[in-house]
């Protein structure tokens, strides 16, 4: 993206691959015109997960909305939700 995103739409997850393709899914249908990101913080999970999402960056139209961030140390559900929303644009 070259300008700020107008909304930051924040994702958790931890050991949630079967899940994740419909909760991006959710986020990457909208349509909107204007800018757009989707924060994901990965808490440790499966290596299942980053190949998930890096699907979606890759080969969706709108993969450039993901930006994608695995710790590497669990941080815990309020650990990476509070890092996720210090982290949003």
């Amino acid at each position: 993206m070259t300008s700020l995103p107008f909304v930051s739409v924040c994702m958790i997850t931890y050991n949630q691959e079967v899940f994740i393709r419909d909760a991006i899914e959710g986020v990457l249908m909208q349509h909107v015109n204007f800018p757009v990101e989707l924060l994901i913080a990965d808490d440790t999970s499966p290596i299942s997960t980053s190949l998930i999402v890096q699907e979606y960056i890759e080969n969706h139209p709108k993969g450039h909305w993901i930006r994608y961030v695995r710790h590497s140390e669990n941080k815990g559900m309020m650990g990476n939700f509070v890092w996720d929303l210090e982290n949003c644009k």
